[in-house]
C-alpha cells in the first residue's frame, strides 16, 4: 500500500471526489473514515468508514491507527488537489527519510502558505508546517499520533511541530491545495475551527508559547489517546 488517506469526515458526499483525486495518481491506497454520518451509497473497496460520535481529534487518531500504508496523508473533507500535487507529495516522502510534504495552500483563489501563525500568538509565525500533510507511517507509530488534549482543531498542527522538533523538515512541492468555502458553507453542524477555537487554541499556546514567544521545544509531555473504548467514549485530559 503506498497511501493512506485518513480523516474525521461528517461531509459524505465528498467522499468519492477525494477517492477520484487519490485514483488520479496511479499509486495504491486507502482512505480511512471516521465520523458519525454513513454514507447512503455504496463505497469504493478503497474507503474504509467506521462510523463514531466521538469528537472529531478523536475520530481522526482512530482513522490514523487503521492506517497501513508506506506514508500517511491527513485529510479534510472541504480541500481539493492540483493534477499531480498528490503524486509529487508521495514521492517527496519518499525520497528521503525526514520529510513531511505539503502542496501550496490557498483558500480559493487566495495563496495562504506564507500566513500561519501561532493561533494569534502577538506576531510569532510558526515553522512553515504542512497543510493536510503526508509523512511516513514510522513517523505517526514513534510520535504516537494525537495528542489528546485537543478536541476539534489543532491536533495535527501540534504533530507536525512534535515531528519539527524531532528533525522532520516540511517539503513543498510543485501543486496546490485549494480550500473550498463552498464546501464550508455546506457544514450544516458549523465550521470546527468555529466551535473548538477558544478552547484548542489554548491547549496549543499553552505547549508551545511563553509570554507570547513561540518556544523550540515542548513544554509538557505528550498526552496519547487509550485505545479502550476509543470509538465509543471521548477522552478527554485535565
Amino acid at each position: 500500500m503506498n497511501i493512506s488517506a485518513y480523516m474525521s469526515s461528517v461531509k459524505t458526499y465528498r467522499w468519492l471526489p477525494i477517492h477520484e483525486q487519490l485514483k488520479k495518481t496511479g499509486l495504491s491506497f486507502e482512505i480511512s473514515v471516521i465520523g458519525p454520518i454513513e454514507p447512503d451509497f455504496a463505497l469504493p473497496p478503497e474507503i474504509k468508514f467506521l462510523k463514531s460520535d466521538v469528537k472529531p481529534s478523536q475520530c481522526f487518531q482512530i482513522a490514523g491507527q487503521n492506517c497501513s500504508g508506506e506514508v500517511m496523508f491527513q485529510l479534510v473533507d472541504d480541500l481539493e488537489y492540483s493534477d499531480g500535487a498528490i503524486k509529487n507529495m508521495f514521492e517527496a516522502v519518499i525520497s528521503a527519510d525526514n520529510v513531511m510534504s505539503t502542496s501550496h495552500h490557498f483558500e480559493d483563489s487566495a495563496d495562504l502558505t506564507l500566513q500561519q501563525n501561532i493561533a494569534g500568538v502577538s506576531a510569532n509565525h510558526l515553522p512553515l508546517l504542512p497543510v493536510c500533510g503526508m509523512f511516513p507511517r514510522k513517523a505517526w507509530l514513534d510520535n504516537r499520533g494525537l495528542d489528546v488534549r485537543f478536541d476539534g482543531i489543532m491536533s495535527e498542527l501540534d504533530f507536525y511541530m512534535r515531528l519539527s522538533i524531532n528533525g522532520y523538515q516540511t517539503q513543498f512541492i510543485n501543486g496546490i491545495v485549494t480550500e473550498m468555502s463552498s464546501h464550508r458553507k455546506s457544514d450544516t453542524n458549523g465550521r470546527l475551527s468555529h466551535r473548538y477555537w477558544e478552547k484548542d487554541r489554548g491547549s496549543f499556546v499553552k505547549l508551545w508559547s511563553s509570554n507570547g514567544k513561540l518556544y523550540p521545544i515542548r513544554k509538557d509531555i505528550m498526552r496519547p489517546y487509550k485505545n479502550e473504548d476509543l470509538l465509543t467514549v471521548n477522552q478527554y485530559y485535565g
